[in-house]
């Protein structure tokens, strides 16, 4: 008889289960099936047990090569999310003992387990946990690795402690690629007396006490609970309790590796419901009591509640509520059957859609339930970012005025005008002429007033600078340049024209960035972007920006102040505030990101609460997906963007006309724009993608050819609104030479250290593109003189040595380069 498969562990006997050979007997029995599922930007992932295999392997090879050994603990945290359930499986699989922590404890209540479990190594969900973990450092020694699955908001976080899950896992996949056989010894080296993991109490009497559970008792008692309740591998369990809660491991762990049924993590706590119902089950009522069984399809909103609170399509009304709301009166009997089990699973990452496939029988696990309605009450946390299509359920009303509105003359013909003011309509050639010529003075005025751009402007004739040809002489400042400049002449790194002291407001962006604010009226210039999407004076503007440290909700204030509007400012969270606050003011205009408007939308479908006199809104700050746009219209809420920043205030804004998705952004009157090519001060021809590169005419903090690192291009021609400045085609990426290979950011600094290496290389230029549908880098090198033998090895080794990526190096004579200053080029082509 044949052996097992290279790299496999070897066949146990039942005795000796532990959870990462349960794990890859299912990936064997039923590689295709689904095992996990997740609710992400408003769709369903799924994962299937061959692909959860290849993850956690990936996962537990970039921990061993950490160092992460036999006996060591991993702390978890966070809400129920797929890397984080694996995380549990891959320390398994080396020995390792992982420690599931809740993830509302505050800083302090971390502090005690870490130390007491000598935890050095953890992975958490999200910023929040790793600004509780950092907070933590000082106070615990061990810790060294803190590993994050949601990168948003740590883009500037230089801790050397801190890595991202993916990077962890393309370590893990090279390492394994080195140690084909580790994974699968240290999986045979486990036995079912080993500690599986450690949960700990909660603490309510004294210091939380760790209790130590064996894969043998976890197992046991899973299976013995699956049997008792008849589960198999049909079943579709939704994990909404958290994490460290040792219920929550036997009921969506460990009885999913006991009997194979694929568990679905909710988007968020507060969506637990309404994931639930677009879950889809098969007909029948619950085979236990205090399960809940449900009937729908990810693609059928006809279940969800309306704004009369009835659901299209809910006669047990169980769909929101519960079993008890039912009343004993309808079930789910009525309802279409799902497709056949067994068809049509979907791959990891792939969205469902009508015809696609149906999932197999939900089932709600008992517990907690303080508000009796199967929803647990929890403190109020970050939502994470969502997209996707809202139901077509919730319509409102035109948007109008309200009767007893009394505006004044001035503010009534502001309602009628269909701009904002003259700037906005007056010839393309009379707007340059007006910016080129009030150019030379704004250069001037920098040069007196901000020691930062005497420097970087030092020998340059202000009264020269009177053409887009000489402004494209002046050096281009970048964002990126904005935290050294600032910490070597703090706060703005002597940018601003204005003294500190008689500046209004300071923010702190991450990095950080310090970014001031004038006391001048709509000192962001937002107001004329409120205007285009349909803002007027008298409008209630409900502000649902951050208020704190960002500017975000500062600049949106100043605009909509500035326009006559009443603002109310919301901030972020509590959707339910949100909601009971837009109706009881009858709000008439959302400001925010348009993720926080939907699940706004969705909090006012789950509670029945009309919001219909919410007719329009200006969203900023995130990407908005035409499906949303048009969703969120059906509902009669007319949706805008505009593109800001917290350096220039507004960009570019749409404006409102016939068409639903406006074509392009029209650009601020204050603004003169340049689209240089990525990574140098070069104009791009008219069209061309490049970096935005903007000079503003504010006499506070005049920047002068800021490159914002945004990607974007020009439009022809003009708007249809009558507006006549340019268009541009919006946000379109990132212009930073960064770039992400295999799952991994390399960066420009990394070739730079590789050529440090090596003293013979005069230039180098980083080539990514594509062979046989992977991704492949070369080094190309400019060597002066003869290059001694084993170069081109030596590069490549420094190379992987250095972005943890295999590479080729290939060795060119001086001045073969393009003069562009691109150290790394993107040449993969997407078709």
């Amino acid at each position: 008889m044949a052996g097992p498969a290279a790299g496999s562990p070897a066949a146990h006997s039942a005795a000796d289960e532990t959870f990462p050979r349960l794990l890859l007997a299912h990936a064997r029995a039923r590689p295709d099936r689904p095992a996990i599922r997740e609710k992400d930007y408003g769709i369903w992932q799924t994962w299937t047990w061959s692909q959860v295999a290849a993850e956690v392997r990936a996962l537990a090879c970039g921990l061993a090569e950490q160092g992460f050994k036999r006996g060591d603990h991993l702390a978890i945290i966070g809400a129920n999310r797929p890397r984080l359930y694996w995380a549990l499986t891959a320390a398994q699989s080396l020995g390792g003992i992982p420690v599931p922590l809740y993830e509302d404890a505050v800083a302090q209540e971390l502090v005690y387990v870490f130390q007491n479990a000598e935890i050095g190594y953890a992975i958490v969900e999200n910023q929040e946990q790793v600004d509780k973990l950092l907070d933590i450092l000082p106070g615990c020694p061990a810790l060294k690795h803190i590993y994050y699955a949601d990168a948003r908001g740590l883009r500037h976080y230089g801790q050397p402690e801190l890595l991202s899950f993916e990077r962890l896992q393309a370590i893990g996949r090279d390492h394994d690629r080195d140690h084909p056989g580790l994974f699968a010894q240290e999986v045979d080296q486990g036995r079912a007396g080993d500690t599986a993991a450690m949960h700990y109490t909660s603490g309510t009497t004294g210091h939380a006490k760790g209790v130590v559970l064996a894969h043998r008792n976890l197992i046991a008692a899973g299976r013995s609970a699956a049997q008792m309740e008849g589960l198999t591998a049909d079943e579709e369990v939704l994990a909404y309790l958290p994490m460290a809660w040792i219920g929550q491991n036997i009921f969506s762990y460990t009885q999913s590796y006991v009997t194979g049924f694929c568990v679905s993590c909710p988007e968020s706590a507060e969506t637990v419901m309404t994931d639930m119902r677009l879950l889809s089950a098969a007909e029948g009522p619950p085979r236990q009591p205090g399960r809940l069984h449900l009937g729908r399809r990810a693609a059928d909103d006809r279940g969800g509640p309306s704004v009369d609170g009835a659901a299209g399509h809910d006669p047990a009304r169980r769909t929101l509520h519960g079993p008890r709301a039912a009343g004993g009166g309808g079930d789910f009997r009525d309802r279409a059957r799902s497709q056949p089990e067994g068809t049509g699973e979907l791959p990891a990452g792939r969205a469902e859609h009508h015809g696609g496939a149906a999932l197999r029988r939900l089932w709600l696990h008992p517990g907690e339930r303080p508000g009796g309605d199967g929803r647990r009450r929890r403190r109020p946390r970050r939502q994470r970012g969502r997209e996707g299509v809202l139901s077509r359920h919730f319509l409102g009303p035109a948007e109008k005025l309200s009767r007893y509105q009394i505006l004044s003359a001035q503010k009534a013909l502001v309602v009628l005008m269909e701009h904002y003011d003259a700037l906005e309509t007056r010839p393309p050639e009379q707007r340059e002429r007006a910016l080129l010529a009030a150019l030379p003075d704004v250069v001037a005025h920098a040069q007196k007033n901000a020691p930062g751009f005497a420097r970087i402007l030092s020998g340059i004739d202000a009264r020269d600078v009177s053409s887009r040809a000489a402004l494209a002489e002046l050096p281009v400042t970048r964002k990126s340049d904005l935290i050294g400049l600032q910490q070597a002449a703090p706060p703005l790194g002597g940018l601003n024209a204005t003294p500190l002291a008689k500046l209004a407001k300071l923010f702190i962006s991450p990095g950080p960035i310090y970014e001031p604010e004038g006391r001048s009226p709509d000192w962001w210039r937002l107001a004329r972007a409120l205007f285009a999407a349909g803002f007027r004076p008298g409008d209630l503007a409900l502000n649902t920006f951050a208020y704190h440290f960002t500017p975000a909700g500062s600049m949106m204030e100043s605009g909509a102040l500035a326009l006559g509007c009443t603002v109310v400012p919301g901030g972020t969270g509590q959707t339910e505030a949100q909601v009971a606050t837009i109706a009881s003011l009858k709000i008439n205009g959302y400001v925010g990101t348009p993720s926080f408007l939907k699940l706004i939308a969705e909090k006012a479908d789950e509670l029945k609460t009309d919001i219909g006199c919410l007719g329009k809104a200006m969203v900023a700050a995130e990407y908005l997906p035409p499906a949303l746009r048009r969703a969120l219209g059906e509902r009669g809420i007319r949706v805008l963007q505009c593109y800001a920043s917290a350096d220039l205030g507004s960009i570019a804004y749409e404006a409102a006309y016939e068409s639903d998705a406006p074509e392009g952004m029209i650009l601020d009157e204050q603004l003169i724009l340049e689209i240089v090519r990525p990574g140098t001060a070069d104009p791009v021809a008219e069209g061309e993608v490049g970096e935005v590169v903007i000079t503003t005419l504010n006499p506070d903090y005049p920047l002068i050819r800021f490159g914002t690192g945004d990607l974007s291009a020009v439009l022809p021609g003009t708007s249809p609104c009558g507006r006549t400045n340019t268009r541009i085609r919006g946000w379109m990426g990132r212009a930073d030479q960064r770039t992400k290979v295999k799952a991994l950011f390399v960066d420009p600094a990394q070739v730079a250290e590789v050529v440090k290496r090596h003293r013979e290389i005069v230039k180098a230029r980083l080539v990514v593109d594509t062979e046989a549908g992977q991704d492949r880098m070369t080094l190309h090198c400019e060597v002066s003189g003869t290059p001694p033998g084993g170069l081109v090895k030596a590069i490549a080794e420094s190379l992987r040595e250095v972005t943890k990526l295999r590479g080729e190096a290939a060795l060119r004579k001086p001045g073969e380069l393009a003069n562009d200053g691109k150290v790394i080029e993107d040449a993969r082509k997407y078709e």
